[in-house]
């Protein structure tokens, strides 16, 4: 599912930030480096301790398929090394603010209708938290009677 935190934190992991690599091939030497941008592997790895692998997939998709992110790879070998901003991105990480046909992708809805199939579908990851949120302010309410009868 998309997350618009993961979308922040990879912008802000980018901004300023310096990638570079090196690809040996057949006794050959190439030294990359891109402002602006990060490696895949890392990036993944500083996101994964935060968030779930399928939403980083989710969200890294969103941002190459709207244009946010720029592939950087070493031909068939190595397709995808390392992404960097654009200058969509750069826009939207000085304003602070995603364009509202966009900012729609990430809000939560608890039922998706499709009404050309007559289909609906229930948001689990949206009800789990509802339901978090629920669980958590009954068993606040249960304390504070305690705590009062006692």
């Amino acid at each position: 599912m998309l997350n618009e935190d993961i979308l922040w934190e990879i912008l802000l992991l980018m901004q300023g930030h310096t990638a570079s690599w090196e690809v040996r091939i057949v006794g050959m030497t190439t030294h990359n480096e891109i402002k602006n941008g990060y490696i895949v592997e890392k990036l993944k790895a500083s996101l994964i301790l935060k968030f779930s692998k399928s939403d980083i997939e989710d969200t890294v998709y969103f941002m190459k398929k709207r244009g946010y992110l720029k592939i950087h790879g070493q031909g068939i070998v190595f397709p995808e090394l390392a992404y960097s901003m654009t200058d969509k991105a750069k826009s939207v990480f000085d304003k602070r603010v995603l364009p509202p046909e966009e900012r729609e992708a990430f809000k939560e809805s608890l039922l998706k209708i499709e009404p050309k199939i007559y289909w609906v579908r229930l948001n689990f990851c949206a009800l789990k938290k509802l339901f978090a949120k629920w669980w958590n302010k009954y068993r606040e309410g249960i304390y504070r009677k305690l705590r009062v009868r006692s």
